[in-house]
């Protein structure tokens, strides 16, 4: 029987725990870190560190020319569009998972692993699902939702049936030392620094002014840059006489609309290159709720699909922040359906 499983080993609590359980569970655990930018080029000692720990070998990778081209470039790409993107999504599928899986088709391995709260099922046809994690403050199966069944059926989610509480209880009692950090919630290759500036810095990135408007023409500001601005923001808009929200970037004419808090909430938008887990559209797309951030409350939907992989979603109430370049998730109870880019 092959027991090897390549883990996604990142130095932090949750894969040092995630190889603890693996190993108890009978794997031969092969640790994998991945350098896809200078900040986890820092990681590198940490990771090590860890490795040493739990007794496993290490592979370090140096992927920044790929993740660069894979992951910054279509990320700077978006916001030159004035959409507002959110990489890590695709990051998943096409770095994490992609050197995954040809880790272990190098070593002969037949699974992989990382320390994701989420887990997998098999339906009655044989086809792969992906469910919500057990603790609702730590599911991530809304990032995981551009994957699809090449990875999940080599995929183990060992933290999947548990809490971070049971996490940090199985780290002390196996005498795990492991620093204590805060979870970033940054993109890691920004580097503490904001968006705007990264775009500066690497891509040349420019913007000219452009007039803020009320949605009826009325002319209130000048604004510095539409990418400074995302749908819902109040922030950094100018004084009126009540509230205002970013309600729409107009890309055409350099133009951003602004109104108040009654003009935000949409009950329909509209996805494109959705990514079913299954390979295809479920037959029955009945009890549906959809998420637009991370950490967003599910609301009920309906999806109307379109041709070439498109969709209209209408919301059972108003979504205040729908926002194009992000990802809304579709859920069926725990059971992540597939995602679409939001148009």
């Amino acid at each position: 029987m092959n027991n090897q499983v390549v883990l996604g080993l990142s130095g932090g609590v949750d894969s040092a725990v995630a190889a603890v359980l693996l190993k108890q569970a009978g794997y031969a655990v092969l640790g994998l870190y991945l350098v896809t930018c200078p900040t986890y080029q820092q990681g590198i000692s940490k990771a090590e560190a860890l490795a040493k720990q739990l007794d496993i070998p290490l592979t370090i990778l140096d992927i920044q020319t790929d993740f660069q081209q894979k992951v910054i470039h279509p990320f700077a790409q978006s916001y030159y569009a004035c959409q507002t993107p959110s990489p890590c999504l695709e990051c998943n599928r096409v770095i994490k998972w992609h050197y995954l899986l040809n880790q272990a088709d190098a070593i002969g391995a037949r699974f992989v692993a990382t320390g994701h709260y989420a887990r997998v099922s098999q339906n009655e046809a044989g086809q792969l699902e992906l469910h919500k994690g057990l603790d609702p403050n730590k599911d991530q199966s809304y990032m995981l939702s551009r994957l699809g069944q090449r990875e999940l059926k080599r995929t183990i989610f060992p933290l999947g049936e548990l809490t971070k509480h049971d996490i940090r209880a199985i780290a002390k009692t196996t005498g795990l030392k492991i620093p204590e950090s805060e979870e970033s919630q940054d993109l890691c290759f920004l580097q503490g620094t904001n968006y705007r500036d990264y775009l500066k810095e690497h891509f040349n990135f420019s913007e000219s002014p452009g007039p803020i408007k009320l949605s009826d023409g009325a002319f209130l500001a000048e604004h510095q840059g539409l990418s400074a601005y995302t749908i819902g923001q109040r922030k950094g808009l100018p004084a009126y006489k009540h509230a205002l929200f970013v309600i729409e970037k107009r890309p055409s004419d350099n133009t951003l609309i602004v109104g108040g808090l009654d003009e935000l909430g949409q009950h329909t938008f509209s996805v494109h290159a959705i990514n079913w887990i299954t390979g295809q559209a479920p037959q029955k797309l009945h009890n549906i709720h959809t998420k637009i951030r991370y950490r967003a409350t599910p609301v009920p939907c309906e999806i109307s699909l379109k041709e070439d992989n498109q969709a209209k979603i209408q919301c059972a109430t108003p979504l205040r922040d729908i926002t194009p370049g992000q990802f809304a998730v579709f859920y069926q109870g725990d059971r992540v359906l597939g995602s679409g880019v939001i148009s």
